[in-house]
């Protein structure tokens, strides 16, 4: 889920380099305020599916099943 997040948002904060951390931190904030409601519940949904596939496999390997 993070990895996926922070992908969407670091695309939106780094289209410009920001120039001072000021700048940076704000951008990092507009950025999570305008992620849309369809990507949040999408993420939701993804996270408790691997929760699911880790309980189900009994913390084991999983990733194979998630396709």
């Amino acid at each position: 889920m993070d990895f996926f997040l922070w992908g969407y948002t670091k695309d939106r904060v780094y289209k410009n380099r920001p120039r001072e951390l000021e700048e940076l931190k704000s951008r990092i904030e507009e950025a999570m305020h305008s992620i849309p409601q369809e990507v949040l519940v999408r993420v939701k949904e993804a996270f408790v599916k691997r929760v699911e596939k880790v309980v189900g496999t009994e913390c084991k390997h999983f990733e194979n099943l998630l396709h």
